[in-house]
């Protein structure tokens, strides 16, 4: 038997959203606005993995996410 700890924590990401330019943002539901934002947060973590396998393999490419917004 393995002694091993499980903790369960909560990253928060703060979302600025220009309404000007997304105003039908307005018209969601906090769920359908919960969604889109966590969508777009695991969107991100998936092309940093991304970014990371094509570095990794030397297949002369090379990418850097830098910045997200």
């Amino acid at each position: 038997m393995s002694a091993k700890m499980i903790k369960r924590t909560t990253v928060v990401f703060e979302h600025e959203i220009s309404l000007e330019q997304f105003p039908q943002l307005l018209n969601y539901s906090e769920a359908q606005l919960t969604e889109l934002l966590n969508g777009a947060v695991v969107s991100m973590f998936a092309l940093k993995e991304r970014e990371a396998e094509i570095n990794e393999h030397g297949s002369h490419s090379f990418i850097r996410v830098k910045e997200v917004i």
